[in-house]
């Protein structure tokens, strides 16, 4: 019986771990739903994604980069972040 239980444990955990494997990440498709939702004014939405979106993005897509970073201070702007202007300036100084 714990011979079972343990076989099926160690099953879950590799089919748990073959799905993140299998699954890709679709960067275009992720900007393309933060976009939408900048675009429909859903802007706390939209930082959470784009923030998720920036952690995988790689670094040498500068432009992808650049694009995700201005999107993230324009959310802080509109949802009046006590530190917008301090993104904005970020942003400012990096590009």
């Amino acid at each position: 019986m714990l011979k079972k239980g343990f076989v099926a444990l160690l099953f879950a955990v590799v089919n748990i771990g073959f799905a993140g494997a299998i699954e890709p990440t679709n960067i275009k498709r992720d900007t393309d739903r933060a976009m939408s939702l900048i675009e429909h004014r859903r802007f706390a939405e939209a930082r959470h994604a784009l923030t998720n979106l920036r952690s995988r993005v790689p670094l040498d897509d500068e432009v992808l980069v650049r694009h995700i970073d201005f999107e993230l201070a324009l959310c802080a702007a509109e949802l009046r972040d006590n530190e917008a202007e301090k993104i904005m300036l970020a942003f400012l100084r990096r590009y």
